[in-house]
Protein backbone atom coordinates (compact mmCIF):
# COMPACT_ATOMS: atom_id res chain seq x y z
CA UNK A 1 0.00 0.00 0.00
CA UNK A 2 1.12 3.68 -1.15
CA UNK A 3 1.31 6.60 0.82
CA UNK A 4 -1.71 8.06 -0.84
CA UNK A 5 -4.02 5.28 0.15
CA UNK A 6 -4.27 3.40 -2.76
CA UNK A 7 -2.34 0.24 -4.24
CA UNK A 8 -2.03 1.60 -7.37
CA UNK A 9 -0.77 5.17 -6.25
CA UNK A 10 -3.49 7.35 -7.40
CA UNK A 11 -5.70 10.18 -5.79
CA UNK A 12 -9.18 9.87 -4.58
CA UNK A 13 -11.18 13.00 -5.05
CA UNK A 14 -13.56 14.15 -2.80
CA UNK A 15 -16.92 14.39 -5.19
CA UNK A 16 -18.65 15.79 -2.27
CA UNK A 17 -16.56 19.06 -2.75
CA UNK A 18 -15.86 19.21 -6.05
CA UNK A 19 -20.06 19.21 -6.82
CA UNK A 20 -20.44 22.45 -4.02
CA UNK A 21 -17.97 24.18 -5.99
CA UNK A 22 -19.65 23.87 -9.22
CA UNK A 23 -23.02 24.63 -7.93
CA UNK A 24 -21.03 28.11 -6.31
CA UNK A 25 -21.21 31.30 -8.79
CA UNK A 26 -18.36 33.75 -8.34
CA UNK A 27 -18.96 36.78 -9.39
CA UNK A 28 -16.17 39.06 -11.05
CA UNK A 29 -16.52 42.58 -12.18
CA UNK A 30 -15.54 42.97 -16.18
CA UNK A 31 -15.78 45.95 -18.16
CA UNK A 32 -18.34 46.55 -20.65
CA UNK A 33 -16.28 47.88 -23.20
CA UNK A 34 -12.64 47.49 -23.99
CA UNK A 35 -10.22 50.23 -23.05
CA UNK A 36 -8.50 52.41 -25.73
CA UNK A 37 -4.98 52.30 -26.18
CA UNK A 38 -4.76 55.92 -25.74
CA UNK A 39 -6.68 55.68 -22.76
CA UNK A 40 -4.90 53.08 -21.24
CA UNK A 41 -1.39 54.86 -21.79
CA UNK A 42 -2.81 58.57 -20.29
CA UNK A 43 -3.59 56.43 -17.46
CA UNK A 44 -0.48 54.56 -16.90
CA UNK A 45 1.40 57.48 -17.54
CA UNK A 46 0.95 59.07 -14.38
CA UNK A 47 2.05 56.19 -12.71
CA UNK A 48 5.79 57.46 -12.30
CA UNK A 49 8.85 58.01 -9.64
CA UNK A 50 9.86 61.73 -9.08
CA UNK A 51 13.04 62.80 -8.25
CA UNK A 52 13.32 62.93 -4.32
CA UNK A 53 13.09 66.30 -3.10
CA UNK A 54 16.76 67.65 -1.52
CA UNK A 55 17.38 70.71 1.18
CA UNK A 56 20.74 71.68 1.77
CA UNK A 57 22.26 71.07 5.51
CA UNK A 58 21.64 74.06 7.73
CA UNK A 59 25.45 73.46 9.43
CA UNK A 60 27.69 76.59 7.24
CA UNK A 61 30.48 74.22 7.59
CA UNK A 62 28.85 71.17 6.17
CA UNK A 63 26.11 72.47 3.02
CA UNK A 64 25.53 69.08 1.70
CA UNK A 65 22.01 67.95 0.20
CA UNK A 66 19.81 65.34 2.12
CA UNK A 67 16.09 64.29 2.29
CA UNK A 68 13.94 67.11 4.74
CA UNK A 69 12.94 65.99 8.12
CA UNK A 70 15.50 64.10 8.47
CA UNK A 71 19.23 64.46 10.03
CA UNK A 72 22.07 64.89 7.59
CA UNK A 73 24.02 62.00 7.43
CA UNK A 74 26.99 64.05 7.22
CA UNK A 75 26.90 66.04 10.32
CA UNK A 76 23.99 64.81 11.89
CA UNK A 77 22.81 68.35 12.43
CA UNK A 78 18.92 68.14 12.15
CA UNK A 79 17.70 71.66 11.32
CA UNK A 80 18.78 75.18 11.74
CA UNK A 81 19.36 74.59 15.68
CA UNK A 82 22.30 72.64 15.60
CA UNK A 83 23.46 73.32 19.13
CA UNK A 84 20.16 71.96 20.55
CA UNK A 85 19.54 69.27 17.91
CA UNK A 86 22.69 67.50 17.07
CA UNK A 87 21.62 63.55 16.71
CA UNK A 88 24.33 61.38 18.27
CA UNK A 89 24.40 57.51 17.03
CA UNK A 90 23.39 55.37 19.77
Amino acid sequence: MDLTGHQDGTHMKDDTAEAASQDEEIIVAVPKRKMSRSNTRSRRSQWKTSAPTLVTCANPACGQKHLPHTACPSCGEYGPRGDRRQVTEA
